[in-house]
């Protein structure tokens, strides 16, 4: 029996071993846990980039959280949310007199929350909004074409296609950022 801080990296009795389990929360920039797939270090990253992609192209568009189980879940306060709201960073849905979230809002409110308590407010979040907010316009530039075709193998292209784009998108983000906090943080 291993420890609780360890978990097995396959399911295979024979190639079972333990790695230290990570942290809660120390996802790579995600606000979901790792799956078993992304924690097993015999998995290569192409496989982990398809399964990805995959969960872009069937994600579960109806999950959703009524707007007091988010402020309570992620100690978020009200007036943070509705700043939130505002800035169009989240939208809720109405179901009768409850306002109601997705996932993408959900994963925003828990990040915006964060970023608030390290000093960086929802003013400030707007840029990563307006920067999203073209990243996708250039996005769907791209793959309007397929899905106007109104063929299901075009659409199945350019879903394909924009699941890449938004990983790649990822990547090229976090290398630039990366290469610039190093330029910041290096000694004079």
């Amino acid at each position: 029996m291993m420890p609780s801080e360890y978990v097995a990296t396959s399911g295979h009795p024979a190639t079972r071993t333990s790695v230290p389990r990570p942290r809660e929360g120390a996802s790579h920039g995600s606000s979901a846990p790792m799956s078993a797939v992304e924690q097993d270090p015999i998995v290569p990253e192409s496989v982990r980039r398809l399964q990805r992609q995959d969960a872009v192209l069937h994600a579960d568009k109806t999950e959703s959280i009524p707007r007091d189980q988010l402020l309570q879940q992620f100690e978020i306060d009200a007036v943070f949310l509705k700043e939130l709201e505002s800035a169009g960073l989240i939208n809720g849905h109405e179901v009768g007199d409850t306002t109601f979230f997705d996932a993408s809002s959900i994963a925003v409110a828990k990040s915006a929350a964060r970023f608030q308590e390290l000093g960086i407010d929802v003013r400030h979040l707007r840029a990563w909004k307006t920067s999203a907010d073209r990243e996708v316009s250039l996005f769907e530039q791209r793959i309007l074409p397929y899905l106007r075709q109104r063929n299901p193998a075009a659409r199945e292209e350019a879903l394909q296609m924009l699941a890449e784009f938004m990983e790649l998108g990822g990547e090229l983000r976090y290398a630039l950022i990366q290469r610039d906090i190093l330029r910041l943080t290096e000694q004079r």
